[in-house]
């Protein structure tokens, strides 16, 4: 951290490198399958954090199933509020440098509506309030990390989509849709927590799985290192599945 930071994490004991070149001791790790909101979560995306939890277990890890503990809706909705007030500064900033207003083809269809959203409904205690729901996560989920060093998941709750599922252009899709797909990596996103997300297989289509790791502030070193661990025991595929 640097001097006179309003926030910090704990030093590393050590650079990335020599954590990601040391084994990791014996983890406990926390196996999460289900949402904290309970939206919907695929049994092929789940069968992949168990196949990952199986492998963490081969390696002598100790892995338990739990919860989440965090309040999901009051986590998101703060995030969004943060999202949206991130989205209003950038824009504004740039064109503060360019040295005009913004025009209709500036930003994509989806971006467009949550900027103009924002700017038209936030207020100081919209902030505020934000910034308070995602501490009270990430107090949440360190309260759990206590007697865990890691939480497992899938990365996405549902297999990959098909093409247009997710479309930017369609606003009102991506605003229904689009929680969906980031219940579980959101967790990282909204508290800065340190996440990451492995090759967990592939699904029925032939399109790649994720399993995600959560740790608790400062937890980067113990990460790298049980990538390495897992990279080493179930050696990941340099190319994409099509390009065999």
């Amino acid at each position: 951290p640097m001097a006179g930071d309003a926030l910090a994490a704990p030093t590393p004991r050590a650079s990335y490198l020599d954590q990601a070149r040391t084994a990791p001791p014996r983890l406990r790790i926390g196996l999460v399958t289900q949402r904290a909101d309970g939206g919907e979560v695929s049994p092929e995306v789940v069968d992949a954090a168990r196949r990952t939890a199986l492998l963490c277990e081969e390696l002598g890890h100790v892995v338990e199933e739990t919860e989440l503990a965090h309040d999901a809706e009051a986590m998101m909705g703060g995030f969004a509020t943060l999202m949206g007030v991130s989205l209003l500064a950038d824009v504004q900033h740039r064109l503060a440098e360019l040295g005009r207003e913004l025009r209709d083809d500036d930003l994509e269809p989806f971006t467009r509506m949550i900027h103009d959203h924002y700017r038209a409904t936030m207020t100081p205690v919209d902030v505020y309030d934000a910034l308070a729901a995602v501490q009270r996560a990430g107090w949440q989920l360190g309260a759990q990390l206590r007697d865990l060093d890691l939480l497992l998941t899938p990365t996405l709750p549902l297999p990959v989509p098909e093409l247009g599922h997710l479309d930017t252009t369609d606003p009102a899709a991506m605003w229904q849709r689009g929680g969906d797909y980031s219940s579980f990596t959101a967790l990282a996103n909204a508290t800065g927590m340190p996440a990451m997300s492995l090759p967990a297989g592939l699904d029925s289509a032939g399109l790649p799985l994720g399993a995600h790791f959560l740790g608790d502030l400062g937890a980067e070193g113990t990460l790298l290192a049980l990538a390495a661990q897992l990279e080493e025991a179930r050696p990941w595929p340099l190319l994409a599945p099509s390009y065999r």
